[in-house]
């Protein structure tokens, strides 16, 4: 079966364009502060890693 056309993933310039996102919002602040920033985002992140995960397991639980 083929599959259908997909446009394929930069991930070099995916993550240069995070990276230099961040650069600019922590220009100038502390380390304290870039670490507040870390650990939010990462937080951030952990939250919408579980929504998907349940969303996952929601979909396969109503497929079976």
């Amino acid at each position: 079966m083929k599959k259908p056309d997909q446009v394929p993933f930069k991930a070099v310039e995916f993550v240069r364009r995070i990276r230099d996102a961040h650069a600019a919002q922590l220009e100038g602040m502390s380390m304290e502060e870039r670490l507040a920033f870390y650990d939010e985002e990462g937080r951030k992140a952990q939250t919408e890693l579980e929504r998907l995960a349940d969303r996952r397991r929601n979909a396969q639980s109503t497929a079976a």
